[in-house]
């Protein structure tokens, strides 16, 4: 199944007026605290998912997108809608930007897992997985709010290999720059160059850049005010993230 750009949505407040609380506060408020142990799990069980896909659709490419958010906080309300803003874009610049991406079958939003660990799109692209890893970084790198985007792309290469990503520097494109900074966000990370409120300042700019751009077409206004976003498209299946021993086929 495929959705328009807009399509089947509605509208649901964005900013709430919370009296005196900073840009961080706003994005960060309502969450629920997970631990390591939560988030080795979700990525554990989104690897085992990604490989089962790559499997089920061979000669494809798999685009598994989920959102760099540092700190124990990684799902609000406000985060939700600048992920649906963020990957709302992201079809339509897969459709234009891939090279002989096959017609009629650009893009298929498999699922769109929940969670307190963090939200997570997975899409199947008809096309290889070279040109999708190249319009992908290309989003990461020039969309607004494009750096909060984490979006691997994943294929089989043969059917007795197993599943695996396709890396930037493998494609001689640079590496993902850090939320904060310019330079290199591996190095950043392994460093802990910067503190948890310095990326979490970030990550609030970041989105707040995601939400004004998707709202600009409706002519809403996003700080300080009552914005209004689109909401989930309920076409597609939103579903926490399952246990590893009930994974969707």
């Amino acid at each position: 199944h495929r959705r328009g750009a807009r399509s089947g949505m509605t509208a649901c407040p964005v900013w709430s007026p919370l009296s005196g609380a900073s840009l961080t506060d706003r994005v960060f408020a309502g969450g629920t605290p997970v631990g390591v142990t939560e988030v080795a799990q979700r990525r554990d069980e989104r690897a085992e998912y990604q490989r089962r896909l790559c499997a089920a659709h061979p000669g494809e490419a798999l685009v598994a997108a989920k959102l760099n958010i540092a700190g124990p906080v990684k799902s609000t309300p406000v985060i939700a809608q600048g992920f649906a803003a963020l990957m709302g874009r992201l079809d339509a610049a897969l459709a234009a930007n891939v090279s002989g991406i096959a017609p009629g079958r650009p893009v298929e939003t498999v699922a769109d897992w929940t969670g307190d660990a963090g939200p997570a799109r997975f899409l199947i692209v008809a096309a290889t997985p070279a040109d999708v890893k190249r319009a992908v970084a290309a989003v990461e790198d020039h969309e607004p709010g494009g750096r909060l985007r984490d979006l691997d792309v994943w294929f089989q290469p043969g059917p007795a290999a197993p599943a695996r990503a396709l890396s930037r520097t493998e494609l001689g494109e640079s590496p993902r720059q850090c939320l904060v900074c310019e330079r290199g966000a591996r190095g950043c990370a392994r460093s802990r160059r910067h503190s948890l409120a310095d990326l979490q300042a970030a990550t609030a700019r970041l989105m707040q850049d995601a939400l004004l751009a998707e709202a600009a077409p409706y002519g809403h206004e996003v700080p300080g005010g009552h914005a209004t976003m689109p909401g989930p498209d309920p076409s597609i299946r939103q579903q926490p993230a399952p246990a590893s021993e009930t994974l969707p086929r």
